[in-house]
């Protein structure tokens, strides 16, 4: 409107102004024209949309124009290419495109006019990557043999997109499967490749082969079978031999069946058929492909054959050289077909037969037989054994004599035993005493106990003929004897009405004070003066010195029952030492003392507790199972001395001014003081168990109280000088024992060198009571520097039993200088002591002054200490100084001496004893 109205108001202007309008209205319309011109329309369409990898698309589409001036039409396809459509195509194309890697690509459609206005047209496309085919595998069994051959395939197949769409077994025959697994059956011969094909959705194809060769038809094995033998009677052992062939020689299995429900594996093999009856024996063989062959052979088995049987009797069936029997047998066959029959005498000789005579020249055991065998081979039979002893034997016999038959404990009997033989061959002769005690022939023993004894002897000669018993009767009364210890190194023994019986010496000198008895007999005498124990036998010999290691004094000894002994010592140590039957040290225990030390002691019933003084007001106890000290039992002593405990519990102990006798809790219930005692200082019980004996110091008195009363019903005196007297011991009652059986020696006697070892045999009869009982060994008497092994050293008694001892002895050693020398040295000591003092006073120094005249004053008074003990021990009496210790019981030689050493073999009540005769040179 506006440029109408221009072009109105122009129009009615000058004509100028017309030539200006006229211009701009062909101006206006030239760029109208220009300005409103038309773009191009396009259209496209892509297929497919999308795909993987090459994707392979069609474009089809085309773009116009309201001009028909498109000049250019091109596909840019995203992926940096384009096509150029043809001009003749713009309107309508169909252009194709493949997309090798994958994206999402942008086609576009672009058309351009004369003008250089564009039409464009998109599509987006989605390539995924490419689809990977699938994979397989296949496995054929069998992968061979002959036609027809049924074989199965087992496969599988996997894709990585899971978009297979087909599985096929393609046999190679012109067959297949659908599956990944089958079976099949080639009926013809040839080389067949069995595939397993797997396809996808994108039509990708995957496969495994196998190849399967078929070759020709199987031909079965063919078999040969030979039994032999065919028949007889059962048990019938037969031997099988056969052979199997095959023409693929594929033969996997042969086997024997034998029709019996037995069978064999191979061609060959033996067999036995127990019962009658007929069987197909069948050799068969199998090849690979299950083809089978065979041969049989039919085993005619009769009833079994039954062997003959046989009776046997052969008179005497024993008897001695030369001895004649007879047998008489008989044999039956149940076929009544026996074709032989023999006497085997079991001596090498035989006789054809079932009956007769026969004679054995020589000693020993036969099995004599007789013997039958039928047609079949089978035998039967019937034996006897004939004991044939040596010529006849005739036993020993036996008479004996006694030296003594009745006297007073300790009584030496010798046994004079006179045994002979008729064949002189006397294998051993047993002496029985009665008391335990056995020997080997004609011997002396010593009967420490009262009682009437039984003497046997009996000889046995190597036939096994056991003689007549001999016997004899002792009768030993026990009058108990005291023994008295005194100065000098004596003992003194008197009979109870104080006579003077003998005298025994240690040879030590000093003072005799403890005394005990072994379960032997032997008594030990304490000598506290000269620091040592001392043996002596029943008959009052010294054997020797016991233990060693006292330190020192020792006072008072006691045995417990196993054959262990305790002594109390009054001085240095003061300790409670333990020695085992041999007298080595086995302990030293520290005890609790007052005034002295460990010094009068006694061993309680339950053989763990020791009472014990120590020369003060106190009885003292002390436990030596445990090592412990115990209760002290009493306090209200004077000064207490020789101790001895009482059947119930309690005690008497010496106490110097008088005797007390306290109860089992340590209450004095009873003292004894006579008039005219004032220095009780040992005593020992009685063994009637009704009294006790006691001596006293200052007046060499020995008396014997009533424990019940305290009435004095003896009293005589020593006869040695005042404060002489020291120890007083009685013999107790011997234990009594069963005796187990003889117990002997071989050889009863042996003589060896210091230093070397004798070896015997012990033969150890257990009598019918002492069976089953477990007996230990040991033995009594040994000699200084000895000892005594066993082995076994336990023996249960089932029956007889032998047992090796060993008795070793110590030989000189250069280093022990003789007793008598031992103060020698003391003396040469005692020589240096002013040369010592005028060193100490040299030294002038100020530095260490004080303690270099401490040590030399040390090293003086030891001196000096010396001396004196070795002067007091020379001269005996009471002195309180102790000499030298001995050597130890191993390190002393053995003195050259013959020993009666005693060897028990002990079980509870049982005892057996025997007595070995040692020489020593």
């Amino acid at each position: 409107m506006k440029l109408l109205r221009l072009s109105s108001d122009v129009m009615g202007g000058h004509a100028k102004n017309r030539i200006r309008f006229f211009t701009f209205v062909l101006f206006w319309v030239a760029s109208a024209t220009f300005l409103y011109a038309d773009n191009p329309t396009c259209s496209l369409s892509v297929t497919p949309p999308g795909g993987s990898a090459p994707l392979n698309v069609t474009a089809s589409g085309g773009c116009t124009d309201l001009e028909n001036d498109i000049v250019t039409e091109v596909i840019d396809w995203g992926d940096g290419t384009n096509t150029p459509i043809p001009p003749a195509s713009f309107a309508s194309f169909s252009v194709g495109h493949t997309f090798s890697a994958a994206g999402t690509f942008n086609v576009v459609l672009t058309a351009t006019d004369s003008f250089g206005n564009q039409g464009t047209s998109s599509q987006q496309i989605v390539v995924t990557p490419p689809n990977a085919p699938p994979s397989c595998t296949l496995q054929v069994a069998p992968s061979s043999g002959p036609a027809p051959l049924a074989v199965t395939a087992t496969g599988s197949c996997t894709d990585p997109e899971n978009d297979i769409i087909s599985e096929v077994i393609t046999w190679g025959d012109g067959t297949s499967t659908v599956g990944t697994s089958g079976t099949h059956t080639f009926i013809n011969p040839g080389s067949f490749t069995v595939t397993l094909t797997a396809t996808d959705s994108a039509g990708n194809t995957g496969s495994a082969s196998q190849t399967v060769t078929v070759g020709s038809p199987n031909v079965p094995p063919s078999c040969t079978l030979q039994v032999a033998p065919n028949s007889g009677p059962a048990p019938l052992a037969v031997t099988a031999t056969g052979s199997c062939t095959d023409p693929e020689n594929d033969i996997v299995s042969e086997v024997i069946t034998w029709g019996d429900g037995t069978s064999t594996n191979g061609t060959s093999g033996a067999h036995t058929f127990t019962n009658a009856g007929s069987f197909t024996v069948t050799l068969k063989a199998t090849d690979s492909g299950g083809l089978t062959g065979s041969a049989s052979q039919t085993v005619t088995v009769s009833n079994p054959n039954v062997p003959p049987t046989c009776a046997l009797t052969v008179a005497p069936a024993s008897g001695p050289v030369p001895l004649n029997v007879t047998a008489n047998g008989n044999c039956t066959g149940h076929e009544n077909d026996i074709v032989s029959t023999v006497i085997n005498w079991g001596d090498g000789t035989s006789t054809q037969g079932t009956n007769g005579p026969h004679t054995y020249s020589s000693a020993g055991t036969f099995h004599v037989v007789l013997t039958a065998t039928d047609s079949a081979g089978g035998t039967g039979s019937a034996s006897q054994t004939v004991v044939v002893g040596p010529a006849n034997n005739v036993p020993p016999t036996c008479s004996m004599q006694l030296s003594s038959t009745s006297g007073k404990v300790p009584l030496t009997v010798t046994v004079q035993a006179n045994c002979t033989d008729p064949e002189n061959d006397i294998k051993s002769t047993v002496v029985d005493f009665g008391d335990g005690f056995y020997a080997a022939g004609t011997t002396s023993h010593t009967f420490v106990r009262a009682g009437t004894f039984s003497v046997t002897v009996v000889a046995t000669d190597s036939a096994g003929n056991v003689s007549n018993t001999a016997s004899g009767s002792v009768s030993i009364s026990d009058d108990p004897t005291l023994f008295v210890g005194v100065n000098s190194g004596q003992i003194k023994n008197f009979d109870q009405s104080g006579k003077a019986i003998n005298t025994l010496n240690t040879a030590r000198g000093g003072s005799v004070t403890g005394m005990a008895f072994d379960w032997v007999d032997n008594l030990y005498v304490t000598d506290f003066t000269a620091n040592g124990v001392t043996k002596f036998a029943p008959s009052g010999d010294v054997i020797g010195d016991f233990g060693a290691g006292y330190s020192c004094k020792p006072e008072s000894i006691v045995f417990d029952r196993a054959g262990n002994a305790y002594v109390g010592e009054t001085g240095c140590s003061h300790a409670l030492l333990k020695f085992d039957a041999y007298g080595n040290l086995l302990a030293s225990f520290v005890v609790a003392t007052e005034v002295e030390g460990s010094d009068w002691i006694d061993l309680a019933e339950d053989q763990c507790t020791i009472l014990y003084t120590s020369q003060g007001t106190s009885v003292f106890s002390f436990n030596v199972c445990t090592n412990q000290q115990g209760p002290t039992l009493s306090t209200g002593l004077n000064t207490g001395l020789g101790l001895r405990i009482l059947p119930d519990g309690g005690a008497l102990i010496a106490d110097k001014q008088d005797i007390v006798r306290i109860d089992s809790a340590g209450r004095i219930i009873t003292r004894y003081n006579p008039s005219g005692e004032s220095c009780w200082v040992s005593l020992t019980l009685d063994p009637d168990g009704k009294s006790f004996w006691a001596v006293d110091y200052c007046s060499s008195d020995i008396i014997r109280f009533d424990i019940t009363s305290g009435n004095q019903l003896t009293k005589f005196n020593s006869g040695t000088p005042t404060q002489t007297v020291f120890g007083i011991a009685m013999r107790g009652a011997t234990a009594e024992t069963t005796p187990a059986g003889p117990l002997i020696a071989s050889p009863p006697t042996a003589s060896v060198a210091a230093g070397q070892s004798a070896s015997l045999q012990l033969t150890f009869s257990p009598s019918s009571a002492a069976m089953n009982q477990t007996f230990t060994f040991a033995c009594a008497n040994l000699p200084i520097g000895s000892s005594c092994s066993f082995s076994p050293a336990t023996v249960t008694t089932t029956s007889p039993a032998t047992v090796n001892l060993t008795i070793s002895t110590t030989g000189r050693s250069a280093g022990l200088m003789p007793s008598s020398a031992s103060r020698v040295p003391v003396y040469a000591i005692w020589l240096l002591v002013p040369n010592l003092i005028l060193r100490c006073n040299a030294h002038r120094t100020k530095k260490n002054k004080k303690l270099q005249f401490f040590f030399c004053a040390i090293v003086v008074g030891a001196l000096t200490a010396s001396l004196l003990a070795c002067g007091s021990s020379s001269r005996g009496g009471t002195g309180s100084s102790a000499g030298p210790p001995p050597p130890t019981p191993s390190s002393m030689t053995t003195p050259a001496a013959t020993y009666p050493i005693i060897i028990q073999a002990k079980s509870n009540s049982f005892a057996s004893s025997t007595v070995v005769n040692l020489s020593v040179q």
